[in-house]
């Protein structure tokens, strides 16, 4: 069974019934337009692959590979829905393709339907255990579906087929980097592993530079998402985390962002913590405690920090995009102003913000404002607290059911 455009597409080479057979012109016209949807495939021109797969399907209305290459151009395109009813009737030609039931599940794991989409992956490798891009999806739906134990046991699985697999490594870089606050030396030796099997992989790259600007390597961090920005230009994820990086390299936004920094690392370890043990800390009044001042401090940073910060990007954004001029080159507006005006006119609107707050909190209907807003903080930190709990149980029972069977299919091989 041969694949094309790696992980992408494998031609179907499995015909369903076809009522005559085709002419040695037919022939040649089919082998034609499969050759040139494999080309589209391969560029990501959706809309050719389109038109191709339409052809595709009227040639052979009863083969699942015009279907599949229809399938292909929605999801490039975004179209998930459509792509797993175009999937579907692909496999309503062959039910036993295992190629097709693997892109159905990629696709029903881009609409979150995490269980449906491992119910097709896992019949993908029942039909072949041996292609280990089926595994590599395995945990990519593990990873989604919060299960990183179950996703590390599929990647061992895939990288036992396929050492040297991009997606694989790069995966585990992100299992494991998801796990701490700051990513570790061996993290980022991680996807240094998957760049060497895939140079040119734009996402190693980005998610590369985002570790580094967690360890605060800001060069480093530059160098990996410009890159990222080189080989895929017009992602404006990319865009963003190269401002974020540029911003992080001026000492006023450090200062301002720094306490946003520690909150969100607080609410990081307190996430860890199980919620039974929150539990025995509120009967013991240590949890309150705790967590009231955390909300206090939150709520002080929303108020009065947070707005701050964004009124400094925003003054900023003129100097970060002269910078970035591969990426935004021209700069309008207040931005376009030089920049001790800009300034200025940041540090004139936050002393008018800061002296509005204080004079706001003094007045009576202020303070009880602000009471009220810290009680609402309270309400929404319980509603959201109970409905994680109720969440982390059913996550738990779904990784017992994914573990239960991945040691299963470890038996039966």
């Amino acid at each position: 069974m041969r694949r094309l455009a790696g992980l992408v597409v494998e031609p179907c080479v499995r015909a369903c019934y076809l009522p005559r057979p085709m002419t040695d012109a037919e022939e040649q016209r089919w082998d034609s337009l499969a050759a040139q949807a494999d080309a589209y495939l391969r560029s990501g021109n959706a809309e050719q692959l389109e038109a191709i797969a339409a052809q595709l399907i009227e040639a052979r209305p009863h083969e699942a590979f015009g279907f599949r290459m229809r399938a292909e151009a929605d999801l490039q395109r975004d179209r998930h829905k459509d792509a797993v009813k175009a999937f579907e009737q692909a496999l309503a030609c062959d039910p036993e393709d295992d190629f097709v039931h693997y892109r159905l599940g990629v696709a029903e794991r881009r609409r979150e339907r995490y269980d449906v989409a491992e119910k097709h992956v896992d019949r993908a490798i029942r039909i072949d255990p041996d292609y280990a891009p089926y595994w590599v999806e395995k945990a990519e739906i593990a990873y989604w579906s919060d299960d990183p134990d179950a996703a590390l046991d599929a990647l061992d699985h895939a990288l036992d087929l396929d050492p040297e697999s991009t997606s694989a490594l790069h995966l585990r870089a992100r299992i494991e980097d998801r796990r701490t606050v700051i990513a570790s030396p061996a993290v980022i030796q991680h996807y240094h592993d998957a760049l060497d099997a895939e140079p040119d992989n734009a996402y190693v790259h980005y998610n590369l530079s985002t570790a580094h600007l967690e360890r605060g390597e800001i060069d480093e961090a530059e160098r990996h998402v410009g890159e990222a920005l080189r080989l895929e230009p017009a992602n404006s994820e990319f865009r963003g985390t190269f401002y974020e990086v540029l911003r992080r390299q001026s000492l006023v936004y450090q200062a301002l962002s720094a306490p946003g920094r520690w909150l969100r690392t607080m609410w990081y370890a307190f996430s860890k913590v199980p919620w039974w043990a929150w539990f025995i800390a509120c009967l013991a009044k240590i949890g309150w405690v705790v967590l009231l001042f955390a909300l206090a401090l939150t709520l002080l940073y929303c108020v009065l920090l947070w707005p701050v910060l964004k009124a400094w990007q925003f003054f900023t954004l003129g100097d970060l995009r002269a910078r970035a001029s591969a990426v935004a080159p021209r700069k309008r507006g207040v931005h376009r102003w030089p920049f001790p005006v800009r300034m200025g006119l940041f540090l004139l609107l936050t002393a008018a913000f800061w002296y509005g707050i204080w004079r706001f909190a003094r007045t009576d209907g202020g303070s009880t404002t602000m009471a009220w807003l810290f009680v609402g903080a309270i309400g929404v930190y319980l509603v959201l607290g109970l409905w994680g709990t109720w969440q982390s149980i059913g996550e738990w029972r779904q990784k017992r059911r994914r573990r239960r069977a991945l040691v299963g299919e470890d038996a039966q091989s």
